[in-house]
């Protein structure tokens, strides 16, 4: 069975019907992210933090219910964004 990271949501549905879309190491495959699944990230105080693909390029976009958007880089690859995504921990 997949280990997945505790900070990882997944769909619903469980494990069985969506472990194709994720790699053994818990991060969601290029196909995923291609077909709209987002990675996301909640940190302390409201924050939440997303990975997600729009066709062209990676995106890791980071808000705050009190405080709206308080970043969004781009990459042109998938290890770039994932590096940085995973700066942020809770």
């Amino acid at each position: 069975m997949v280990k997945f990271p505790k900070d990882c949501r997944r769909p619903a549905w469980g494990n069985t019907a969506d472990r194709k879309f994720y790699l053994k190491s818990g991060w969601l495959t290029p196909y995923a992210l291609a077909c709209g699944y987002v990675e996301v990230r909640d940190l302390p105080n409201n924050v939440e933090v997303w990975l997600f693909h729009d066709g062209a390029c990676f995106h890791v976009q980071g808000r705050s219910d009190t405080h709206g958007r308080f970043i969004w880089e781009s990459f042109n690859s998938l290890p770039a964004a994932r590096q940085f995504f995973a700066t942020f921990k809770p």
